[in-house]
């Protein structure tokens, strides 16, 4: 069937016959090597079979027709070719969903609308390469804003709707390859191939940064070639092709973990040269690789899902003939394939699949799962009016659906406790919270008597701020073994010195529950006679705003209830006037599928205004890092605790014994970054009514850096100290913990 879009040209389902003339010629019998790859000027692969290459590149064998060897392709079908390039290499869909496609050796951008009809060329840059695309859209019109990498001048120019209006940095020269480009909402990366560095500006053309350098350490490159962004999970992919990975960063350049091949049963790995990069809405990464002559698709964390354009009987006689680069708008993929001069379509036969969060033209809805009671049923139908649901927001009840898959809330909640002490609240995520109101007793004036108002508050939540000892103070001094038992076991730590300070938070508009208890937040080490904590993975973590799925890594620090004064000695807080257990904090990885392989949903943007003792700001929470237990806390009888370092090094150390008071409050600590735009919220993430795209607007005037806090007096059970902060760690909030 032809389908209507006149700049295409057509072909049929593969069949194992799209063979080019230059792979013909590699078999002639002259011509004793397998093969030359070229990616934009640089040698890839020149080997006699079985036979390591220069660049540590290995040739892969065909795979085997018996499933036992490299990755089976899915069935896959090319649809469409797109135009007669001379050399096709990077490509960026709108989001109207126009192709943009950079010519290298013609020298032009073409840009193609939905229906397949060319609408643009941009013919400035001499050799175009990287190419990045951002659309924003007002009320009555669309602004379309294209950055283009030009090789010949080293060059990232700036087009709006079309017009040059200027350059990255300083313009001709400023890279050595800008081989790919990618848009945020207020930031664009560019990766400089030679430079083996991604450096960053604002929409504007400032720098405001850059990472990476030449090597093979975690934030090192090796002639990176393509880049990819997934802003719902704040993750930047890079394609660091001579180190044979993805590396993956934070927005902000951090690096976070490698995407690294493993070898299957042949011994072969599903990544060999990767060259560029297409994400979807859904995380999946296209991954191009020009060894395999393939592209390959994984999830964020590098598991392997498919993987097409090659055919059975051999990587180098598939679909793609030095692919370069790819781009998805979740039902096609669109990949250059270089040397033929075209742009393949594929259409996969997993493209429509219930529950993967895409709603197709068959589906009714498609909200990423397969479950019931949520009004749009495990068939991605809409659930009949009535039915029962959730609407997230437990002040309502009882929900049911109306028929067009939204949940609908009934009755207000009825949260009153009859406890003067308390004032009675309602919460989206948690339902009625009783919180502490004015206590009758103020202990940092030394208050004798109990605060029953206090000891009754529920745990609130916590901004913890990064401390270290004051300059000039005493030393904090080792000392254990102190013996910890939470729910996963009971075990002898060090205590080795103060790493953070977190204060009663009050959270959008909400004041904090108990404004006079603080945490410190003590680093710890294991003490010789304590073996190694074993993971713990699928632990369910409940909260307000998300349910999470996180692995258990290893303990990292002691929370101990603390008192906190910005002038005179801190008073520790009284045991029986508080409702703070202790926690043991372990490092925690958020996992994107279950044991099972189910996929655990994505949290939406979510933003916190956050009032406390030193500051009020606007914070982006981030991934999940800490999950902090309740922990009971005594002395080991069989080796008394002592100091270990300092003057009192050797004297024993008295440690009071604490018991957990509420098992089943959690502290969950997310990363606290500082918010540079506004978004709106609905109960806990992004308002999708009020803003689709979740970008909101930049705050003016801008947050700025965080104020150091020097000289801060606290005290608790293990003795007084003074710190001083720099900057927010993290927000640590109540969460519940189910164990598998």
């Amino acid at each position: 069937m032809r389908l209507p879009w006149p700049d295409l040209q057509y072909t049929a389902a593969p069949t194992g016959e799209l063979v080019s003339a230059t792979l013909a010629r590699l078999s002639e019998a002259t011509n004793r090597r397998l093969g030359f790859v070229f990616l934009f000027g640089v040698f890839l692969l020149a080997a006699a079979p079985g036979i390591a290459s220069g660049m540590g590149m290995c040739w892969f064998p065909p795979c085997d027709d018996d499933g036992g060897g490299d990755p089976a392709p899915i069935e896959s079908k090319v649809v469409a070719q797109i135009g007669r390039f001379q050399s096709p290499s990077r490509i960026a869909l709108s989001e109207a969903g126009n192709l943009y496609v950079a010519d290298t050796a013609a020298g032009i951008v073409a840009a193609y609308d939905s229906t397949g009809v060319r609408i643009a060329t941009l013919s400035e840059p001499a050799e175009p390469l990287g190419l990045a695309v951002w659309e924003t859209v007002g009320d009555s019109s669309t602004t379309t804003y294209v950055w283009v990498g030009d090789e010949g001048d080293g060059s990232v120019r700036i087009y709006e709707n079309g017009q040059p209006i200027g350059y990255l940095g300083n313009g001709s020269g400023e890279f050595g390859k800008p081989n790919a480009i990618a848009a945020t909402a207020d930031r664009v990366y560019v990766v400089d191939s030679n430079a083996h560095r991604v450096t960053v500006y604002d929409h504007y053309g400032s720098n405001v940064g850059a990472f990476g350098s030449q090597g093979s350490g975690n934030d090192q490159f090796l002639f990176p070639t393509d880049i990819a962004i997934n802003e719902s999970s704040s993750e930047v992919y890079v394609t660091d092709f001579g180190n044979q990975r993805i590396a993956v960063f934070d927005l902000d350049g951090n690096w976070l973990h490698h995407i690294q091949s493993p070898l299957n049963d042949a011994g072969h790995p599903f990544i060999n040269q990767p060259a560029g990069l297409g994400i979807c809405s859904s995380g999946h990464l296209y991954i191009v690789d020009a060894g395999l002559a393939a592209v390959v698709v994984t999830d964020g964390t590098g598991t392997l899902i498919e993987s097409f354009g090659y055919q059975n009987s051999s990587y180098w006689t598939g679909e793609l003939d030095v692919p370069v680069d790819a781009a998805s708008d979740g039902m096609r993929v669109y990949v250059t394939s270089s040397r033929e001069g075209k742009v393949n379509v594929f259409e996969l036969a997993t493209a429509i699949t219930c529950g993967d969060g895409e709603k197709a033209s068959t589906e009714e809805c498609d909200d990423g799962n397969t479950a019931n009671g949520d009004c749009c049923a495990s068939t991605c139908e809409f659930e009949t009016t009535g039915s029962v649901c959730n609407d997230t927001d437990a002040c309502t009840a009882p929900d049911t659906c109306d028929g067009a898959g939204v949940c609908t809330g009934g009755a207000a909640v009825d949260c009153d406790d009859g406890d003067p002490c308390t004032d009675d609240l309602c919460f989206a995520g948690t339902g009625c919270i009783n919180a502490n109101n004015t206590p009758p007793c103020d202990y940092s004036s030394g208050c004798a008597t109990v605060d029953t108002c206090a000891a009754n508050a529920p745990l609130g939540d916590f901004i913890a701020y990064k401390a270290s000892l004051a300059e000039g103070g005493d030393d904090f001094g080792r000392f254990g073994p102190v013996v910890l038992g939470d729910v996963f076991r009971t075990a002898s730590y060090n205590v080795v010195a103060p790493r953070a300070v977190a204060l009663p938070a009050g959270t959008n508009g909400v004041a904090a529950d108990d404004p006079r208890t603080h945490l410190a937040d003590l680093a710890i080490i294991r003490a010789s006679s304590t073996p190694l904590f074993d993971r713990k993975r699928d632990v369910e973590v409940i909260g307000q705003c998300t349910d999470l799925l996180v692995t258990i890594k290893s303990p990292i620090s002691l929370m101990v209830p603390t008192g906190m004064d910005m002038g005179d000695p801190a008073i520790a807080p009284d045991p029986n006037g508080h409702n703070v257990d202790h926690f043991l904090c372990y490092r925690v990885r958020a996992q994107r599928r279950q044991a099972d392989g189910t996929k655990v949903a994505k949290r939406r943007r979510v933003q916190v205004v956050v009032e406390d003792q030193l500051q009020n700001r606007r914070y982006d929470l981030k991934r999940i890092r800490r999950l902090c237990m309740p922990t009971s806390v005594q002395g080991d009888p069989e080796a008394p605790a002592t100091m270990l370092s300092g003057d009192n090094a050797g004297q024993t150390k008295s440690i009071a014994a604490v018991t957990v008071g509420n098992p089943d409050d959690s502290l969950a600590c997310f990363k606290a970054e500082t918010a540079r735009r506004s978004i709106p919220q609905s109960r806990c993430g992004c308002d999708a009514a009020a803003d689709p795209r979740c970008r909101g607007e930049r705050l003016d005037p801008e947050q700025g850096r965080q104020s150091s806090v020097t000289g801060i007096n606290l005290n608790n059970q293990f003795g007084p100290t003074v710190v001083d902060t720099d900057g927010s760690l993290e927000l640590c909030v109540p969460m519940q913990v189910e164990l598998p």
